[in-house]
């Protein structure tokens, strides 16, 4: 088909305005909402909202029993602390006991220790079943856990206090090493005391703290025994003049007394010296009588004379009744030996080099009594080639010129079979090298190298303590000693120490003065300086007299 005029074909298009004109002119409903069917809405909504919130439960409830399975399949754990858990859980405990004299202190016809053991036997009836239980004190030893409580009941039972008593915190480190080995989850010590200060020093606590900190959710409980307002008269340990004395001699013990009281009157009160005879039977020596305030020290001194040779045993006692017996007596020892034979060799006069010496170890008037602890004999040193030294305890080389290397061998000898040889150097040395020979240096400290001169007399003797034996003499009155009063106006030097010398004593600016080197049993002293110098110019020290015109600290030494 074919049209003329195919354009005015799209005119057919118009046909689209009646059908527009039909929509819009049709009427358009109206809505009317009845109150029945809104009543059924409302409810409708209503049940909506439920619905919803009942899926997101479920959605939840569902989430969650995913996440405790795999919660339980993990298997957690939980460690509770000691104060958290079943009170029926058993435990792991161990108790520590104060063992130290202390508790020996008596108040209504109880111990201190027994309080403690009554306390203890109480705790053990408390604890749950299948606990493990170990007691330690501070006694020390080896530790465990006892294979039941009937064992660690008779433990406790057979408790004893110790003169020899640990500090509580070495004991509570103990503990806690122990409760280490447990398996239990539940960990407990108990530990009992007095509280007294002197069972817990403040330099071991850092440490006993650190060692707990390695142990989780330990419980320690502390149970006091002591008494608030104890009172106690007590000695201090006894002090003597000598661990080893000569028949000649006297012993001069020494001691404090005190008192702790909760009043303020004075007491007084009798302390007396006992000596053990022949017998093994007591007797009275010396009686001493003091006056106490609370709080307060005194010194007690006891001189005894005329002690029998041998090993002689003492006592001293407070008298009086108090809740503790342990501190009221204080033992003693003391080795009584005949007079010390003391050889001092010089060169000639020899007594002349050995009278400050001599006069000071044996002095005029103690001699003539027969009271001098020591003999002191003098000998020119070139007779050391052949002279007999058996008969001394020990041998003093005064300022000494070179020897024979035959006297240096016999020294050496004398040296290695325990006794002792003090050489005391001064100008008499001459050449270094008469002293650097092989015999000689088995001896001395080291080489003789140079003389080191102090003409100002500002060089003295300069402890930096007084451990060593040979300045214990000095440590009670270490602070009021007057060095610079006796001052060094010169001493050798040395070079190449041996490897077993020790310094004793130096001076003031650090320069070494004296030394000691063992040899065999025995042992040897050297001293930088002489002691024979009289107090004139050419004196290398005034060590004998010193600036004060007072020897005693030259006797002393």
């Amino acid at each position: 088909m074919t049209f003329v005029n195919a354009t005015l074909l799209a005119g057919a298009a118009m046909v689209a305005l009646p059908i527009i004109l039909h929509l819009i002119m049709r009427r358009k409903p109206r809505y009317f909402e009845f109150p029945a069917l809104r009543l059924v809405q409302q409810r409708h909504e209503t049940n909506q909202r439920r619905l919803r919130l009942r899926h997101l439960l479920l959605l939840a409830l569902r989430a969650a029993a995913i996440c405790l399975l795999a919660f339980a399949l993990s298997r957690p754990s939980v460690q509770f602390g000691s104060g958290v858990g079943s009170r029926e859980a058993p435990v792991a405990a161990v108790l520590v006991f104060d063992a130290s004299p202390r508790m020996q202190y008596r108040q209504g016809n109880q111990t201190r220790l027994e309080a403690a053991r009554e306390m203890a036997l109480w705790l053990l009836g408390q604890l749950p079943a299948e606990s493990q239980v170990a007691v330690l004190d501070s006694r020390g030893g080896p530790g465990a856990f006892h294979a039941d409580m009937a064992t660690a009941r008779q433990r406790i039972e057979r408790l004893e206090t110790t003169p020899a008593a640990r500090s509580l915190t070495e004991t509570v480190e103990d503990a806690a090493q122990l409760l280490k080995q447990s398996e239990l989850d539940r960990k407990e010590i108990y530990v009992f005391t007095d509280q007294c200060r002197a069972a817990w020093p403040s330099a071991a606590a850092a440490r006993m703290q650190s060692r707990l900190a390695d142990l989780r959710d330990v419980g320690i409980y502390l149970i006091d025994v002591g008494i608030e307002q104890p009172t106690n008269t007590f000695l201090g340990l006894p002090r003597l003049s000598a661990q080893v004395m000569s028949t000649n001699g006297s012993l001069v013990a020494y001691t404090e007394v005190g008192l702790i009281s909760p009043g303020a009157a004075v007491e007084t009160r009798a302390v007396e010296l006992y000596l053990l005879d022949d017998q093994r039977q007591l007797r009275r020596a010396g009686v001493e009588t003091v006056e106490l305030k609370p709080g307060e020290t005194r010194q007690v001194e006891f001189r005894v004379g005329s002690l029998p040779i041998g090993v002689q045993q003492g006592v001293i006692r407070v008298l009086g009744q108090d809740g503790l017996p342990a501190d009221d007596e204080r033992y003693f020892t003391v080795s009584v030996q005949k007079p010390w034979t003391i050889l001092l060799a010089a060169p000639a006069p020899a007594d002349e080099y050995a009278y400050f010496v001599r006069n000071a170890l044996a002095p005029d008037t103690a001699r003539l009594r027969g009271q001098s602890r020591f003999v002191c004999n003098v000998l020119d040193q070139r007779r050391l080639v052949d002279h007999n030294l058996q008969s001394y305890s020990s041998v003093w080389l005064l300022d000494p010129a070179p020897l024979d290397p035959v006297a240096w061998k016999n020294l050496a000898d004398f040296v290695a079979e325990g006794r002792g040889v003090g050489i005391f150097l001064g100008r008499n040395v001459g050449r270094v090298d008469a002293f650097a020979g092989t015999a000689a240096l088995e001896l001395l400290p080291g080489r003789p190298s140079l003389q080191a001169r102090r003409p100002n007399g500002d060089f003295y003797f300069a402890p930096r303590d007084y451990e060593h034996p040979v300045l214990a003499v000095f440590r009670p009155v270490a602070g009021s000693v007057p060095w610079q009063a006796f001052p060094v106006f010169r001493f050798w030097q040395f070079e190449a120490l041996a490897a077993n010398t020790t310094v004793i004593l130096e001076g003031n600016d650090g320069s070494p003065l004296l030394f000691e080197r063992p040899l065999g049993a025995g042992r040897v002293l050297t001293l930088a300086t002489p002691l024979s110098d009289r107090p004139d110019a050419k004196a290398w020290n005034l060590l004998p007299v010193g600036v004060i015109d007072n020897a005693a600290p030259f006797v002393m030494l």
